[in-house]
């Protein structure tokens, strides 16, 4: 079981720190903090998710910017 965050290493029951490479975040990015505040600010500005994909809800503007690089 694991008692930390997700995160390129992570503590586990019995509190061993262990290399977590199992997971989408061996980088560690997820609780970067400057990741954490963009993810913030667009939580704020967007919402949590769309309720579906993009090609029954629509695009919006933040599709365009991320696409348009």
């Amino acid at each position: 079981m694991l008692t930390s965050p997700q995160q390129a290493r992570v503590r586990v029951a019995g509190g061993a720190d262990v290399l977590n490479l199992c997971a989408n975040n061996y980088l560690g990015l997820a609780n970067h903090p400057v990741v954490r505040e963009a993810a913030q600010r667009a939580l704020d500005r967007y919402g949590y998710g769309m309720a579906s994909v993009r090609f029954i809800c629509g695009t919006q503007t933040i599709h365009k910017e991320l696409e348009s690089g």
